[in-house]
C-alpha cells in the first residue's frame, strides 16, 4: 500500500514537472488571466446587447424593472409587462399579477439585484456583477484551490479551461439577467469546497447560497447531500458538514413551500389531485394540504432510500474500471443534445443551419448540465485517481482538445456564436442610438409612452409605459391584454394619455392604423431603418 502511494506521489511530481516545462506561466496566473478575459468578453457582449436592445423582450425587462422599481418611491410597484411561465412544481401563471413580489420562481437574488442597481442606476453594473460571479470558479481555483490539499496544478488548470471553453460560456452571462445561470458557478464551487475538504462553514455557505438563486436548488443540493452521506464514511471531516447541510435543506423546503403557498399559483399536479378527490366531503384547502403533506412524505422517503443507496451500494466507485467511468461521464455530456436530435430529427435533417437548432449549442440550460457533469467528474476523480493513469490522461486531453475545437468553431463561425452576436449587436446598437436619445428627452416619472416589445426594454423604469403587444395586468387581465384583443384600450390610451409612440419598424403598420383612427394629431419626429418615433399633439 505504501509503495503504491509513493509511486503515485512520484507520478504526480513528474506530471507537475512536465506541466511547468510545457506552460511558461504559473497556473494561478493562467486562471486569473482566463477570469479577466472571460469577464471582459461576456460583459462587453451584455453591454452591447443593452445598447442594441438585443435582450429577450419580456424576461430581461421583467428582472430589470424589479431592480429599478423596488427602492424608488416615485415608481409604482407594478410591472408594465407581465411574463407567463411555469416552474419545476408544474405551477403556472402570470408573473407579478397579484403583487410586485409574487413570482413563479423562488429567486431571492433579485433583491440583491435591486440593492446593486441603486449604486448608479445603470443596468451595466448588473451585467458586470453577473459576469464576475459567473466565472467565480476560476478565482476560487486560483486563490483557494491551489493552496488547498486535493487540487494539483494540472487538475486546477483543466477544470478552469473546461469551465470557460464550453461553447455557451461567453453567452450565458448575457442571458437576460435570469438568476438561474448562477446555479452553475455556485454548484461547482460547492463541489470543489467538499473536494478540497474546506471548513464546514464554507461548504455550508455555498450550500445555502444555491437556495438564494432558484427553487431547483432543492434538487441540486439533494445530490450534494447524497455525496456527503457517502463521503462521511471515508472522511469524518464531513460528518459535521452533512448535519448542518441537511438541517438547512429541510428549513429551505419549509420556506419554499410557504412561499409557493402564498403565491397561490395553480399546479397541474395539484389540480389533478383535487379533481380526483372532489367527491371527498372536505374543504378544498384541507385537501390541498393533505396533498402537500403526502408529497413531502414521499419526498422524504425517497431521500432516505437514496441515502441508504449511497451509503451501502456506492462502494462500486472504489472497484469499477476507471476507464469505463471516465468514458461514461464524458458521454453523459452529450445526452441533452442526443435527446434534442431525436425530438427534432426532421428539423435537423431538413434545415441543419436553422438558427433555432444552433441555439441549442449556446443554451444556458445545457451549460448548467455540463457543469453538473463536470462536478461529477471531480467527485469520481477524487476516489479513482483518474488523473494518474496515462490512458485516462489521454482521454482527458482528447476531451479537452475536442472542447477547444468546438468552442472556437461555434463561437467564430456559427450563427448565434460570440462573434456573430457581437457583430450583429454592434450594427444594431448604431440604429438603436435614436431610442436612447429619446430616453434622454423624456421624463421617466411624467411622460406617457406607447412602445412595442423591442423598445420596451429601453424604458423599463418608466412610470407610464405601455407595450401595445401586451398591456400590463393591472390595466387589463387575462388574454384580453394581448393584441389585437386589447385594441380598444390601446386606442383609448392614445386618445387620452400617450405623448410619444416609440416603436420598431416591425410594428409600424399596426401603430399607424391606431394613429389614423385616433382623435388626436400625431407627427413622425424621428425614424431610421429600425425604429420610428411619433409625437402626439392635443
Amino acid at each position: 500500500m505504501e509503495n503504491n502511494l509513493k509511486k503515485q506521489q512520484l507520478a504526480l511530481k513528474h506530471s507537475e514537472g512536465k506541466l511547468a516545462i510545457l506552460i511558461p506561466f504559473s497556473v494561478k496566473s493562467i486562471l486569473l488571466g482566463l477570469y479577466v478575459v472571460a469577464v471582459f468578453l461576456s460583459f462587453s457582449l451584455s453591454s452591447l446587447k443593452y445598447q442594441s436592445l438585443g435582450f429577450h423582450t419580456r424576461d430581461y425587462a421583467f428582472y430589470l424593472q424589479f431592480a429599478a422599481k423596488l427602492f424608488d418611491p416615485n415608481l409604482s410597484k407594478v410591472y408594465s409587462l407581465n411574463p407567463e411561465g411555469r416552474n419545476m412544481f408544474f405551477m403556472h401563471g402570470v408573473e407579478g399579477n397579484k403583487n410586485f413580489h409574487q413570482t413563479l420562481h423562488f429567486e431571492l437574488i433579485k433583491y440583491f439585484y435591486a440593492v446593486l442597481y441603486q449604486l448608479n442606476k445603470d443596468p451595466r453594473i448588473l451585467f458586470l456583477f453577473t459576469s464576475a460571479v459567473f466565472y467565480f470558479p476560476l478565482l476560487y481555483l486560483a486563490l483557494i484551490g491551489l493552496k488547498a490539499n486535493g487540487v494539483r496544478n494540472s487538475l486546477a488548470l483543466v477544470l478552469g479551461i473546461f469551465y470557460v471553453l464550453y461553447p455557451a460560456s461567453l453567452e450565458v452571462p448575457s442571458y437576460d439577467l435570469r438568476p438561474f445561470i448562477f446555479l452553475a458557478p455556485f454548484y461547482f464551487v460547492l463541489v470543489l469546497s467538499i473536494h478540497l475538504r474546506r471548513p464546514w462553514w464554507e461548504t455550508l455557505l455555498w450550500f445555502n447560497a444555491l437556495f438564494f438563486i432558484r427553487e431547483e436548488a432543492l434538487l441540486f443540493n439533494l445530490g450534494i447531500l447524497l455525496y456527503l452521506a457517502y463521503c462521511q464514511e471515508h472522511e469524518p471531516h464531513h460528518k459535521i458538514t452533512i448535519k448542518y447541510c441537511l438541517l438547512s435543506w429541510f428549513v429551505w423546503i419549509i420556506i419554499i413551500l410557504f412561499f409557493f403557498t402564498w403565491t397561490g399559483y395553480p399546479s397541474d399536479l395539484i389540480e389533478e389531485f383535487l379533481k380526483i378527490t372532489d367527491q371527498i366531503p372536505m374543504k378544498s384547502f384541507l385537501r390541498l394540504w393533505i396533498f402537500l403533506i403526502g408529497i413531502s412524505v414521499l419526498f422524504f422517503a425517497s431521500i432516505a432510500g437514496l441515502w441508504l443507496f449511497m451509503q451501502r451500494k456506492l462502494a462500486f466507485i472504489q472497484n469499477s474500471p476507471v476507464l469505463s467511468i471516465r468514458i461514461a461521464i464524458y458521454s453523459s455530456i452529450f445526452v441533452p443534445l442526443i435527446y434534442q436530435f431525436i425530438k427534432n430529427e426532421s428539423l435537423y435533417l431538413t434545415n441543419p443551419t436553422n438558427e433555432w437548432v444552433l441555439s441549442l449549442i449556446f443554451s444556458p440550460k445545457y451549460f448548467l448540465y455540463f457543469i453538473v457533469v463536470l462536478g461529477l467528474w471531480v467527485i469520481v476523480s477524487k476516489y479513482q485517481g483518474l488523473n494518474t493513469n496515462k490512458r485516462n490522461k489521454r482521454i482527458g486531453n482528447l476531451a479537452l482538445i475536442i472542447l477547444c475545437f468546438l468552442f472556437v468553431i461555434s463561437n467564430i463561425f456559427f450563427p448565434q456564436g460570440f462573434l456573430d452576436q457581437y457583430s450583429k449587436n454592434s450594427i444594431e446598437a448604431k440604429t438603436a442610438q435614436m431610442i436612447w436619445e429619446m430616453r434622454k428627452k423624456t421624463n421617466q416619472y411624467q411622460n406617457h409612452l406607447l412602445v412595442d416589445y423591442k423598445t420596451h426594454q429601453a424604458f423599463y423604469d418608466y412610470q407610464f409605459v405601455y407595450a401595445y403587444n401586451r398591456l400590463p395586468w393591472y390595466l387589463k387581465s387575462g388574454k384580453n391584454r394581448y393584441f389585437p384583443n386589447n385594441s380598444a384600450i390601446v386606442q383609448r390610451l392614445i386618445d387620452s394619455q400617450i405623448e410619444y409612440v416609440i416603436i420598431s419598424t416591425d410594428s409600424l403598420s399596426t401603430v399607424e392604423n391606431f394613429l389614423q383612427k385616433s382623435k388626436v394629431s400625431s407627427e413622425k419626429i424621428l425614424n431610421n431603418e429600425g425604429y420610428v418615433v411619433f409625437q402626439i399633439f392635443r
